[in-house]
């Protein structure tokens, strides 16, 4: 029960990560400074959250029964070990290694990439005003070369509660 618990909070935090790799990956950016990105953007999130799951479980660490005890160490240690070692480094170092598989049946941008070298992550420069990331509708409105087909954007017509927070 307990690898059922943590695999399936796992998967979560790793939905929300590749979630954001994905909406930077599909904006224009080569794989690697999409991670970046995305782990710069979520990762005290993601961090936040497995930290206060790992506490939350640890409540069971107050039991008397020897099995609720062994689960709370389960639980909080797994969550803890998903949180900082898998979301932090393995995941990123995967994504990283495997470009065309992590996105397998959908297409992504493959020209004129944004990389690390970039001045938004090197630090060189400022960005124009225009290429400011304010989010997913940025991403849109600035895809490289204006082409919608590189964006996230027909994703979001099909997600029915993307629609419901739209002003």
């Amino acid at each position: 029960m307990c690898v059922i618990i943590t695999i399936g909070l796992a998967l979560d935090y790793d939905v929300f990560l590749i979630g954001r790799v994905m909406e930077h990956r599909s904006a224009g950016y080569d794989v690697r400074a999409a991670i970046v990105k995305a782990v710069a953007e979520v990762g005290s999130t993601i961090s936040a959250a497995g930290i206060i799951m790992a506490l939350a479980f640890s409540g069971l660490l107050l039991a008397n029964q020897t099995a609720v005890d062994q689960m709370g160490w389960i639980l909080s240690a797994g969550v803890l070990a998903d949180t900082f070692i898998v979301n932090t480094f393995l995941v990123p170092a995967l994504m990283s290694l495997a470009d065309g598989l992590s996105w397998w049946p959908t297409k992504m941008p493959m020209e004129n990439l944004i990389t690390l070298d970039h001045q938004e992550f090197t630090g060189v420069g400022s960005p124009p005003e225009n290429e400011a990331n304010n989010g997913i509708d940025n991403a849109i409105s600035h895809s490289p070369n204006n082409n919608p087909d590189l964006v996230f954007e027909d994703y979001r017509d099909r997600d029915p509660f993307s629609r419901m927070l739209r002003p």
